[in-house]
């Protein structure tokens, strides 16, 4: 499952970061793997000093039992869950503190 969400907050910037984090929990109650990369980048808007474009994309690789991938979409949802809200806390947290992210 890929994912591909970009947000434009305001949030001064003035060069691109990015935070990439990959891991492989289990979920032994399905007997599945998850094979997740996360990437998040802040990158400045072309002449607008006061934003910055948040781009979050999410690679997900479920490897489970034939008999359980009806329940797939409980894994995959609930990534997409916790990725809005960690990007939610992002903005708000940006939005607050813009003094402690200028350049």
């Amino acid at each position: 499952m890929e994912g591909f969400r970009s947000w434009l907050v305001r949030l001064p910037l003035a060069q691109a970061v990015r935070v990439d984090r990959r891991r492989t929990p289990t979920v032994s109650q399905l007997r599945a793997t998850v094979d997740v990369h996360i990437h998040y980048s802040f990158e400045p808007v072309d002449g607008d000093a006061r934003h910055t474009r948040v781009v979050r994309w999410l690679l997900l690789d479920v490897t489970m039992p034939i008999v359980a991938r009806p329940l797939r979409r409980l894994i995959t949802s609930a990534f997409d869950k916790e990725n809005g809200r960690t990007i939610s806390a992002v903005k708000q947290y940006a939005e607050r503190h813009p003094d402690l992210l200028e350049a």
